[in-house]
């Protein structure tokens, strides 16, 4: 029974491989993933080949098989933590010790069949195996000390990165600690004097790593392979549900229509035929069903992307306030797509970035961010999406997307849509900051003919002032003239008169001019005297 479920964990650890590198080839972490799987499956194997006890040679092949597995497995393990799930570059020399430690202990493995096991012998209290300490020891060492130094690093980075990212890590690691504390204890302790009874315990203490994998698989798309399972399983159930109805029909519909019926017959075929159609007619049916259940289950993100654009949309067209706009829209994304956060960065050092949910305080900025973007580091800050806000060759910002509060990382679709309403506040966006600098310019203008306005004002003012003292002048001026002027026509009519005696013809001529011209003098100085009265 044990040699069996080692059998089905290798065949299952194999699938897992498979999956990984199906999820993508060209990865580090799905390459290095799919090695520590296949480690999995030969030290299951291994394990099931020395348990199942049939011969002496057997039992050493398995040996060698699982303790090679375990070789393998320790710096594989280091490795995928680095480069998981943000790819990071591998020091060369760093490298070099676990590959070369790990070849060597493999390559001894292979040539010295009892670098660890030295006897298997039967007796009447069943096998017994004495082990080469020294063998074991040297293998032991490297792979106790990959060990811890993966967990060190993975604690290490925990505590620098609170991402979302981190917390699927916590499935897989905590996978891989449920899984290697039976298998220090029965595999590695246990073993080191001889007790060998107990191995088996280890590769099936490894479920619980193949099932928090395939959760986190499941619930988060590690290592990117979401899409395909939940494929496998919607089309599995359906062939399992067309299969289980088409039996069941079959059978039922047989024992009461044909109950007879021993060999094949026209109504058995006719049967089968309608059975067969009303499968094929089913199916589209029931696979449109498991697609919502398995939308439902997997991605708990039921949105119509038609309703997030006109809502959206609508939301656009009333803001005309760029803080209105932006507290409006960030809140209602939010709260469609439940991001962590979500936010908004200005390329214009005028415009502050606008976020609404957890706050990116140490990047908000638009050129850090674009930094991070040049760096391909985006993700380690915890920016799941980010998206240029531009219109033609205009740019305004970027479109800061957080990681969802349940963990789980958008879809192709969700980024698509995402990038149509990027498309869409930036044209918003742009609006607003038109019609900002038309504003701007109106201000600028009515302040402009407000000044002008008070400037003529005082302008009037000082026009009414020096009319005001023109016409005092005018008035003071005339009553001054007339005076004398009268004194001097009031003379020359005496003269004229022959009061001062007589007067030759040209001097009554001379006087007489005299006479008419200070007469029209008086009367303009009289004239202006009346239109300074007019005026008052």
């Amino acid at each position: 029974m044990i040699v069996l479920m080692l059998v089905g964990l290798t065949i299952c650890y194999l699938i897992l491989a498979g999956l990984s590198l199906y999820g993508n080839t060209r990865r580090t972490a799905n390459v290095l993933f799919s090695l520590i799987a296949v480690c999995f499956a030969v030290w299951s194997f291994g394990m099931a080949l020395f348990m199942d006890g049939s011969n002496i040679s057997m039992m050493r092949l398995g040996a060698k098989l699982f303790y090679f597995a375990a070789t393998c497995f320790a710096p594989l393990l280091l490795f995928f933590i680095v480069c998981y799930p943000r790819v990071r570059k591998i020091v060369r020399y760093a490298a070099i010790v676990p590959i070369v430690t790990t070849t060597i202990i493999a390559v001894l493995l292979a040539l010295y069949p009892n670098f660890i096991i030295t006897t298997i012998k039967l007796d009447s209290n069943g096998w017994t195996i004495e082990v080469n300490r020294i063998g074991y020891i040297v293998f032991a060492v490297p792979f106790v000390a990959y060990f811890f130094a993966a967990m060190c690093v993975d604690l290490w980075r925990r505590l620098h990165y609170s991402s979302g990212m981190w917390v699927r890590r916590l499935y897989y690691m905590s996978g891989i600690a449920a899984t290697s504390i039976p298998g220090f204890v029965f595999d590695l302790v246990l073993p080191f004097y001889g007790e060998y009874r107990w191995i088996w315990i280890g590769p099936l203490a490894s479920v619980i790593f193949l099932g928090t994998t395939l959760y986190s698989m499941a619930r988060f798309r590690m290592l990117h392979v979401k899409s395909f399972l939940v494929q496998a399983v919607t089309y599995a159930s359906l062939i399992v549900t067309l299969a289980a109805c088409y039996g069941a029909a079959f059978f039922g519909l047989s024992q009461v229509f044909l109950p007879q019926m021993a060999k094949p017959s026209p109504g058995m075929f006719i049967l089968n035929t309608i059975l067969v159609l009303a499968a094929a007619f089913a199916f589209q049916p029931l696979r449109r069903m498991f697609d919502r259940y398995a939308e439902r289950i997997f991605y708990h993100r039921k949105y119509s992307a038609e309703h997030v654009v006109n809502v959206l949309t609508r939301l656009t067209v009333r803001s005309t306030d760029l803080d209105t706009l932006l507290h409006s829209y960030l809140r209602a994304f939010s709260d469609m797509f439940r991001p962590r956060y979500v936010a908004v960065v200005f390329k214009d050092a005028q415009h502050k970035p606008y976020a609404v949910g957890k706050r990116l305080t140490a990047h908000m900025a638009y050129d850090a961010i674009t930094q991070l973007k040049q760096n391909g580091t985006i993700s380690m800050h915890g920016i799941a999406v980010l998206l240029p806000l531009c219109v033609s060759t205009q740019e305004i910002g970027y479109l800061v997307v957080g990681e969802g509060k349940d963990e789980r990382e958008y879809r192709k679709r969700d980024i698509a849509l995402f990038g149509v309403l990027a498309d869409q506040l930036s044209i918003a966006l742009l609006n607003i900051f038109r019609l900002e600098e038309i504003r701007r310019f109106a201000g600028t203008l009515e302040h402009e003919v407000n000044d002008a306005t008070a400037q003529l004002r005082r302008s009037n003012e000082q026009l009414r002032f020096l009319d005001t003292v023109k016409d005092e002048f005018v008035s003071m001026a005339s009553h001054q003239l007339r005076t004398p002027l009268t004194s001097v026509k009031g003379y020359l009519s005496m003269v004229l008169d022959g009061d001062a005696g007589e007067i030759s013809a040209s001097q009554r001529q001379l006087l007489q001019e005299a006479f008419t011209s200070s007469e029209r003098m008086v009367h303009l100085i009289s004239d202006f005297l009346n239109v300074s009265r007019l005026q008052t």
